[in-house]
């Protein structure tokens, strides 16, 4: 992966924190209310219909009125059709989750595997539930459930292992998240599913090692992992970057870290370190990418080296017709 799309991924990952999740502003979004609203024009007591409008409403992260559309199609259904809620029992239950109402949450639950006992993925769901409510060893018995309906569940190893944190049996859980790595040693998710247990165990160091780890194996979940390591960064700022100095040890011609490294660096002001690693990395040609200068000239400018940040910031100019950023910054 280039400096470029790492630039990229953590550029998502921010937008996605800070945008409004309930914006409808996407056509798809917008056609799909339209023609909900007009259906429920015609038939305000349709069920399945006031059903598929709170997931549209889930999707966009408002739950309350996800969950007044649910309750409201609940009032609709033929009262001896009970088989008919299922899937606003479901949606119901991922909405109480999401509000951190988990007693709601596993009542539906409980009645969606009265009508399906072997629904994987609401067995998989009251598992993280019953983990909540700290009720661990009927959390770890629905994650043994998953297991003897898939012997390769990852998910399933990663809960055992965070129910084993909980129980004080550390060796247990280290083992458990192995064997879950092991199974796709080429997928960043297990990785970032390991880091979880392993900051919940208190391995800061194991969980930015999984991090740095994802970014590495593939691009599905490098937003993420960026994300996680710029939260981490916040409260722990000398374990991230013992664990990114530990990674460019190993590979030390891979650009990435350097930039990583010299990200978080900036955002902490420490723009000497920040300039050090942008250096190294257009120095020793690891990569090539106008953004360096960008930074390197905002890093001058907040040292007061106005002469320096120019001179960056004039060199990101010419380099990309996208500059229109960069002029912003000679402004400045």
């Amino acid at each position: 992966m280039n400096i470029r799309s790492i630039t990229l991924s953590l550029l998502i990952s921010v937008a996605a924190i800070s945008a409004s999740a309930q914006s409808y502003d996407d056509p798809m979004s917008q056609a799909l209310m339209k023609a909900f609203d007009e259906l429920l024009d015609e038939d305000p007591r349709d069920p399945e219909t006031l059903v598929r409008r709170a997931g549209l409403y889930y999707a966009h992260q408002d739950y309350i009125k996800a969950l007044d559309d649910i309750n409201t199609a609940m009032k609709y259904y033929a009262p001896d059709d009970e088989e008919s809620r299922y899937p606003a029992y479901q949606l119901r239950a991922k909405i109480y989750q999401r509000q951190k109402k988990y007693e709601d949450a596993l009542a539906d639950l409980n009645t969606v595997l009265k009508m399906s006992p072997q629904d994987y993925g609401t067995i998989y769901q009251r598992a993280n539930v019953l983990y909540e409510l700290g009720r661990y060893p009927e959390a770890n018995a629905d994650y043994y459930l998953m297991l003897r309906l898939n012997p390769r569940s990852q998910d399933a190893l990663l809960g055992q292992a965070k129910v084993a944190v909980k129980q004080n049996n550390l060796g247990t859980a280290n083992d458990l998240a192995d064997r879950a790595v092991a199974m796709t040693p080429n997928n960043s998710e297990i990785f970032i599913g390991r880091a979880a247990v392993r900051d919940l165990m208190g391995n800061r160091q194991g969980a930015v090692e999984d991090y740095i780890s994802a970014i590495s194996v593939d691009n599905e979940s490098t937003a993420r992992a960026l994300g996680h390591l710029v939260a981490m960064s916040r409260t722990d700022y000398p374990t991230v970057m013992a664990g990114l100095s530990s990674a460019i040890s190993k590979a030390p011609r891979t650009g990435m870290f350097y930039f990583i490294r010299a990200m978080i660096a900036q955002g902490h002001c420490n723009y000497l370190a920040a300039i050090a690693d942008y250096d190294k990395i257009i120095n020793e040609n690891l990569d090539s990418y106008p953004g360096l200068n960008g930074a390197l000239a905002e890093c001058y400018y907040y040292l007061g080296r106005y002469d320096r940040a120019l001179l960056n910031a004039d060199y990101a100019i010419s380099a990309t017709d996208e500059n229109a950023f960069y002029y912003v910054l000679k402004s400045r």
